[in-house]
């Protein structure tokens, strides 16, 4: 018992001989053509008798992997970027920890300041100076 899918490659074949034939080398063109033709309707014969569906189908498979090639690539691109974003961020917070600190440091030498000044009176000078 043949398969769906034998039988119509079967058609396809005795069609392709039978055009051949007809037609001669001398329309080649025309031959491939209606072999592309052919090529076709079995395929849409195979689908629809379930042989085959079209997921299965190769070429959908290759432009499945690469579509989520590219949504990989582009998820990993994010992630640089949130990473470098982070790390931006981190530089900015040390720059400011660091101006804080610069900042008490002064802040505290000003009230040193002040302190010793209205204690010892105008001879004192600024430790900043």
């Amino acid at each position: 018992m043949m398969t769906m899918t034998t039988m119509t490659m079967t058609f396809v074949e005795s069609l392709s001989r039978i055009g051949q034939s007809m037609l001669g080398r001398r329309y080649a063109r025309t031959i491939i053509y209606l072999n592309s033709a052919i090529g076709r309707f079995a395929l849409n014969v195979m689908l629809s008798s379930a042989c085959i569906t079209k997921r299965s189908l190769p070429w959908k498979r290759r432009r499945r992997r690469r579509k989520k090639e590219k949504e990989e690539e582009e998820d990993e691109e994010e992630e640089e970027e949130e990473e470098d974003d982070e790390e931006d961020e981190e530089d900015e917070e040390d720059e400011e920890d660091e101006e804080d600190e610069e900042n008490e440091e002064e802040a505290a030498a000003m009230t040193a300041f002040a302190g010793m000044s209205c204690t010892k009176g105008s001879k004192a000078e600024s430790p900043l100076r």
